[in-house]
């Protein structure tokens, strides 16, 4: 192991506690729990496969201190002395597997989905169609003591720690912002009586653990909302969290209102948190911990040499790589499946749907109890088998295919791998996308996958007498059939990405993801971009997450929705709007990515000849990374 990595494998202390090392698993709802918020097995094997994976300490999703301060239905509950036995049953299965386990307490306040009535907070300021109820001086006593209760049955169940979820616009977060924070008592106005709820709860929680017991508090340093928490605030909030007995400060960002910052897609800059984390470790002297895009090693390595945080705290990149901890400790970095950040899996079809936490990039995220997330039991029987198509689905096939003991060829025209994906990634902000391709090159490479960069004809996989061929050849911008668009100036999307088109003037055709994106691209490289969408609105398919950040983003960008492409023409493009009139849009060059369509070229011999076939990821239907990963373990893994 190089230097480089040493100081994440360091002991730290917080208080009490001594953590083999300094990487912290962050809690993350799951959607795991039993309806009434209870521990499941599956949350268990989920989480002790991250023990497993050597993180020195793990932190639960936040456990409702109240049964109505949960988020939503199956949401982990400590609210009563029942749930007590499971929890315990949990903290010391994750710490038989290695890791110091802290139990998170919460209440959600206003940041409800699906959670039992009422919805309460410190003000009736309203979030998207949520209206919550001001809490009474009353209320708000009893809600410290839920605290404390909490803490009481963390401690009693063997956790190793608490700590006490302030962040992301839950109940706490909502006192101490002036953002939602309009109360006029001893809770509200000056800054000292916005942070009066969260002291009350920390006191009470010490009252009832005792001064050895580890308390942690996690905080939106910056909530990145106007009249939002600011980074001076909350240096001071962490001073008198200090002073009254915090053994940690866990330093995150953004709200509800925030999704880009709360929880940063891969338009984010990786470690963004780290400045905000280093301004408040500069003014107390106990740990601070940070989390927000975390998951390179040596990004994570160079936070804690450079002593601006003294543990990271890695989210995703748990789901990603359970075995991340363990991977940078044996200096294999490139083998750590990288998350990338899509928000996909573990957010959008994960728990926003109300299912359980998910990857993209994982098909074992989320279903431990039942799939192998390492060590892929081998096929009773080796097998040759033809992968066509070097995409993440085609990769992911012959990755999966190549771990279950079959002689794996792979066929990629391009002379690199990776497909769409490695072209995506020549846009500066998804370049999580060219280190997921290096990491499913790096493993075909090292299971000694036969790579072939040339087509693959019919008479070129005949020759291997395949017993089974994978088809993974993606699809290709759909071209529609109107006047001059095979004009030069035409191009589709993956060709602009190959070679961005000249001219300062461009138009692009479609309102997808693929369509915002290189529209933000170009615009930010100095281009007068305009979107044209025959629908009411673009970036539909982005998720919460992208869909804050690209609002931000593409403010230079000219939408113009309910417009149709009728023709292109030398001078640009004319259009049919809403009113059906013809209207022409000036442009030097046009971009089309309004759809891609399946390339089953290969389909029709292949099965003629009688080839045992499967189909994966585009070729089979367009779809997001995460469908085309998935489908490629799952048809690996049944040969």
């Amino acid at each position: 192991m190089t230097h480089r990595l040493d100081v994440l494998f360091q002991p730290g202390r917080i208080g009490s506690l001594t953590v083999k090392n300094r990487l912290v698993m962050s809690s993350m709802y799951t959607a795991m729990c039993h309806p009434d918020g209870g521990v499941s097995t599956e949350l268990v094997d989920y989480l002790v496969e991250r023990a497993r994976g050597e993180v020195g300490l793990i932190l639960t999703e936040a456990a409702a201190v109240t049964d109505d301060g949960r988020p939503s239905v199956g949401a982990l509950n400590v609210s009563d002395d029942r749930f007590v036995p499971a929890l315990a049953r949990l903290a010391e299965t994750v710490k038989i597997n290695g890791a110091a386990v802290g139990l998170q307490l919460g209440h959600c306040g206003p940041q409800k989905s699906s959670g039992i009535l009422p919805v309460v907070a410190a003000s009736p300021v309203p979030w998207k169609s949520l209206v919550p109820r001001e809490l009474s001086v009353e209320e708000i006593r009893d809600i410290v003591r839920a605290f404390g209760q909490g803490a009481r049955r963390a401690k009693l169940a063997g956790f190793d720690l608490v700590e006490l979820h302030a962040a992301h616009g839950y109940l706490i977060t909502s006192f101490l912002s002036p953002r939602t924070n309009r109360r006029n008592d001893g809770y509200g106005g000056t800054p000292a009586n916005r942070l009066r709820f969260l002291i009350d709860v920390l006191c009470e929680v010490r009252r009832e653990v005792g001064d050895g017991f580890p308390v942690t508090v996690k905080l939106s340093a910056i909530e990145y909302v106007e009249d939002g928490l600011t980074l001076e605030e909350s240096v001071r909030i962490a001073e008198r969290l200090e002073a009254e007995g915090a053994d940690a400060i866990h330093v995150s960002a953004g709200s509800h209102d925030a999704w880009d910052f709360e929880v940063p897609p891969h338009y984010k800059p990786l470690a963004m948190n780290v400045p905000a984390a280093a301004a408040v470790k500069a003014a107390v002297r106990i740990p601070v911990m940070v989390v927000g895009s975390m998951g390179e090693p040596e990004v994570a390595a160079r936070a804690v040499a450079t002593g601006e945080v003294d543990f990271v705290v890695l989210g995703r990149a748990l789901l990603a790589d359970p075995y991340w901890p363990r991977k940078a400790r044996e200096n294999r970095p490139e083998d750590i499946r990288p998350c990338i950040r899509v928000n996909d899996g573990c957010f959008a079809r994960g728990i926003s749907a109300l299912r359980p936490v998910g990857c993209s990039v994982n098909f074992a995220a989320g279903r431990e109890s039942s799939v192998a997330s390492e060590d892929l039991p081998r096929a009773p029987e080796s097998k040759r088998v033809a992968v066509i198509g070097g995409g993440p689905a085609g990769l992911e096939a012959a990755r999966v295919t190549a771990l279950r003991g079959h002689v794996v060829t792979l066929f990629e025209r391009e002379p690199e791998l990776g497909g769409q994906a490695r072209l995506a990634s020549t846009m500066p902000f998804k370049q999580d996308l060219l280190r997921y391709v290096a990491y499913l090159t790096t493993q075909v490479q090292k299971l000694g996958v036969t790579v072939r960069h040339e087509s693959a004809t019919l008479a070129v996989v005949q020759a291997l007498a395949p017993h089974v061929v994978i088809l993974a050849t993606g699809g290709v911008p759909y071209r529609p059939t109107i006047p001059g668009i095979q004009a030069t100036q035409v191009v589709d999307v993956l060709a602009a990405l190959r070679s961005e088109p000249a001219g300062r003037r461009v138009v692009v055709v479609g309102g997808g993801q693929a369509a915002v994106e290189i529209a933000a691209h170009l615009s930010e490289r100095g281009r007068e971009v305009t979107i044209l969408h025959a629908g009411a609105s673009v970036g539909d398919d982005l998720n919460p997450h992208m869909q804050a950040h690209m609002t931000r983003i593409l403010t230079r960008v000219r939408i113009l929705t309910g417009a149709v492409l009728h023709s292109v023409t030398d001078a640009g493009v004319t259009i049919v709007d809403q009113s059906q009139a013809h209207r022409h849009v000036d442009c030097d060059a046009v971009i089309l990515a309004i759809r891609s369509v399946p390339l089953v070229e290969l389909e029709r011999p292949l099965r003629e000849a009688g080839l045992e076939l499967r189909k994966v990821g585009d070729c089979r239907l367009p779809r997001l990374i995460m469908d085309g990963v998935h489908e490629a373990y799952r048809t690996a893994s049944s040969i």
